[in-house]
């Protein structure tokens, strides 16, 4: 039982340390985009860098600034997307309210972004940048292997 309870933490923390973790990436994204646009002064240090990694990427086809913008922008309403359901989920764990259909859910939109950043790395041939992505992909794929896998306390409760 106690083995069981210690899975089950393990489990929601996972799920936290990812709302965590998109949190600050979205947050240090939005920083940087606001900074693009001056709305945030130069010296504000917190914010991800990752524009100007986009611009250069996409600089092989001599695409506009208005698209690593687009492109920019979008990527962080996907991040936005993400964390939020993240923390839905992760507080639906903790209360264990249909917390697994919110966790797979969560996880399908954040998979979707490292499937989407693997595919665009391929298009504007960024293989540098694969191995990381691919590596985040891999991450979120065994943490949610490992929330469905492990047994929860509430099986036993329930006799499943």
């Amino acid at each position: 039982m106690v083995q069981q309870h210690a899975l089950n933490i393990i489990k929601k923390a996972l799920v936290f340390f990812w709302a965590i973790w998109f949190t600050v990436v979205f947050l240090s994204n939005l920083a940087n985009l606001l900074r693009v646009f001056a709305i945030l002064p130069k010296t504000f240090m917190f914010y991800s860098g990752n524009f100007a990694m986009v611009t250069k990427v996409i600089s092989i086809y001599h695409l506009p600034h208005s698209f690593a913008v687009t492109l920019f922008i979008l990527v962080i309403l996907l991040e936005a997307c993400i964390m939020l359901s993240l923390w839905f989920a992760a507080f639906s764990y903790l209360c264990n309210m249909k917390y697994i259909q919110r966790v797979n859910m969560a996880f399908l939109i954040s998979m979707f972004l490292w499937m989407l950043f693997l595919i665009t790395d391929e298009i504007f041939i960024a293989y540098r940048f694969e191995a990381a992505h691919f590596k985040f992909f891999v991450a979120q794929l065994v943490t949610l292997l490992v929330i469905h896998l492990l047994p929860d306390d509430h099986c036993k409760k329930v006799g499943v």
